[in-house]
């Protein structure tokens, strides 16, 4: 049982520390300084969809969105502008809403499967059918 205790205060520990290492921006100074092209869209992405969950939308729209400008070739980066769109949409900004969309479908990621949603988007945001 005292192990079990130690363990559980280590581990609080940590989460708060770590707490305190993502609110100072020394997370994502981490990130930057330690580019993987591999590892580091797929943290920022999730990341950003966690923030999402936690009804923090300025925060993922900012994580989102840095997805798509820092690894764009990334197999992250067209679901994060996906969602980036999304989130925007939830927060009632229209205008960027269908800026961003018209982006995307301008952009490599036109094929992309989630695409339709996005073309359906901009047919209802610019014809209201």
């Amino acid at each position: 049982m005292k192990k079990f205790l130690v363990f559980l205060v280590l581990i609080v520990g940590f989460i708060y520390w770590f707490k305190g290492f993502v609110q100072s921006g020394g997370f994502e100074k981490f990130l930057d300084s330690h580019p993987n092209q591999t590892i580091n869209p797929a943290v920022e992405y999730y990341w950003g969809m966690m923030l999402n969950l936690a009804n923090r939308e300025q925060s993922a729209v900012y994580r989102l969105s840095s997805v798509v400008k820092k690894y764009p070739k990334s197999e992250y980066a067209p679901t994060a502008w996906i969602e980036y769109i999304g989130v925007l949409d939830n927060l009632g900004d229209r205008g960027r809403v269908l800026d961003e969309s018209k982006k995307f479908l301008e952009s490599d990621y036109s094929s992309h499967p989630r695409a339709v949603i996005i073309k359906k988007k901009v047919n209802y945001m610019e014809h209201g059918l």
